[in-house]
């Protein structure tokens, strides 16, 4: 295994004095969404929409951040197995201690390497990954993600509205599209007033 596991019972590690990295950056947007009391009704139906179309699974989440989503997931999923690139930040999530015991594991890894993460996984899911990073990154990431899984597993995606741009429904429909890959089963787009959520099979 070419990453860094880390347990809750890994002690935390003070961060860095350096400038927030994506993995805080991203963490420090989904706390934001959190908080806003406009967004929590919408929040907490698309919660039940994730942890309903990954229950009983075992569950590679990408970008995972501060743990936001990781500890929705967990309560429904088999178990997490939830990856970012920031060490420091996993160690100090990890220690917390907010999860299921023995549901979720945290694991440092370079988000284009997924190929080389171990173990096995019957579902996908990452959060705010197309409005995190530039629109080649982020297709290069979901692509690593599609081979790491195989034919099977299901994988659900989330981000903000905002993130497509401007235009209407269809026009959001119609940017989505290409996400899954053309053979993939199953397909389903939920369309939020703030979020959207895309659900299928590989």
């Amino acid at each position: 295994m070419s990453h860094s596991l880390y347990s809750a019972a890994t002690p935390a590690v003070p961060p860095l004095a350096a400038p927030p990295t994506a993995a805080r950056r991203r963490a420090r947007r989904v706390d934001e969404m959190a908080a806003r009391l406009d967004l929590q009704r919408e929040l907490a139906l698309l919660v039940g929409r994730v942890q309903g179309l990954l229950a009983g699974r075992a569950v590679l989440e990408v970008a995972c951040g501060a743990g936001w989503w990781t500890r929705h997931l967990a309560l429904a999923a088999h178990g997490v197995l939830a990856l970012d690139d920031d060490a420091d930040l996993l160690r100090a999530v990890a220690a917390a201690g907010k999860f299921p015991p023995g549901r979720v594991r945290f694991a440092a890894c370079e988000l284009g390497g997924l190929e080389r993460v171990s173990g096995a996984w019957d579902a996908g899911f990452s959060a705010f990954l197309s409005s995190a990073l530039p629109e080649p990154e982020a297709a290069a990431v979901l692509a690593g993600l599609h081979r790491r899984l195989g034919p099977g597993a299901r994988v659900v995606l989330i981000d903000e509205r905002e993130a497509l741009g401007g235009g209407d429904e269809a026009a959001a429909r119609r940017r989505l599209r290409d996400l899954p890959p053309p053979d993939a089963q199953g397909v389903k787009l939920d369309l939020g007033a703030h979020f959207w959520c895309l659900g299928y099979t590989l």
